[in-house]
């Protein structure tokens, strides 16, 4: 039910935008893979998050592509939309490996990872960035010997990829006029480019 209101909602906030034209919401490229757009936003919104970063970090994941599969990882290729491997989508999602490449389990899953990842920031003021990083980590914010393999910086104390946040942000700002124009800023929960920012200059 409560799923069906934010679709409704979200959805009428785009018929409600007086410049909105039937085509826009298939034509833009915010819409062009509309139906997988539309479900990470509704997920975002559900977990209350921001649904333009999620968009953003789905196309840093896969190039928003959700057949995509990393095989750099020998044991467990990341999969999907949101690259998950198998062993976070079965201990954290209970799904199999046929059930990860089904791009609407993905993104369920990857909204899961992160709401678990929140316990060890809750309240912090960067906590959608160290979201982020615990999710490029491999769902997890505690620092191990696998982190530093695969170069994760671990120096803060918690893992930390910048290249992975330069190409979220990149992605989220080539995305941002398309979210604009539908008139869908009300949904954003954080602005995402000041609190980057702000971050960085908390680190010099």
């Amino acid at each position: 039910m409560i799923r069906f209101v934010l679709i409704f909602l979200f959805t009428l906030t785009c018929y409600a935008n007086p410049l909105f034209k039937m085509k826009d919401l298939w034509n833009t490229n915010f819409f062009k893979s509309d139906r997988l757009k539309l479900e990470i936003a509704v997920g975002a919104m559900e977990y209350g998050l921001d649904p333009l970063i999620m968009i953003a970090q789905a196309y840093a994941e896969s190039s928003f592509n959700p057949k995509a599969i990393n095989l750099t990882e020998r044991n467990y290729p990341s999969r999907g939309l949101f690259q998950i491997q198998f062993p976070t989508a079965w201990q954290q999602c209970k799904l199999s490996k046929r059930q990860l490449m089904n791009p609407l389990w993905n993104i369920r899953c990857a909204f899961i990872v992160h709401n678990n990842s929140r316990e060890d920031f809750e309240g912090d003021e960067f906590e959608v960035i160290k979201m982020l990083f615990a999710y490029n980590a491999g769902g997890y914010y505690i620092c191990n010997k696998r982190h530093h393999r695969k170069g994760i910086d671990c120096q803060l104390g918690y893992p930390v990829n910048y290249d992975y946040l330069i190409k979220i942000i990149d992605h989220y700002v080539r995305l941002q006029p398309s979210f604009n124009r539908l008139r869908l800023t009300q949904f954003k929960s954080v602005n995402f480019l000041d609190l980057a920012q702000k971050y960085v200059d908390s680190l010099q």
